[in-house]
Formats: C-alpha cells, sequence, structure tokens
C-alpha cells in the first residue's frame, strides 16, 4: 500500500468514526488533508531543486 493510499484510508476512517455534526469534521479534515498534501509537496519541490 503507498502513502498515499494510508492517508486516504485514516482519512476515510476519520469521517466514519466521527462524532461532530459531519460538515464540520469534514471541512475541518479536508482542510488538514490538503494541508498536509501540500507541505509534502513543497518538501519534494525544495528537494528537486537542490
Amino acid at each position: 500500500m503507498t502513502a498515499e493510499a494510508t492517508d486516504d484510508a485514516t482519512f476515510f476512517v476519520s469521517i466514519c468514526g466521527c462524532r461532530a455534526p459531519l460538515d464540520t469534521r469534514l471541512t475541518r479534515l479536508v482542510t488538514l488533508h490538503r494541508r498536509h498534501h501540500h507541505r509534502s509537496f513543497v518538501k519534494r519541490v525544495s528537494t528537486v531543486s537542490l
């Protein structure tokens, strides 16, 4: 399983196990997910630049 697939699985499980209102939780998770994804992308780009 790739890291990307693992992230998606964790993301899905988090949604399924939520107790908060789904919309709020979903928005927060999507934001966190995108932020994490962006950070790893930036890291990859700066590594390539070196």
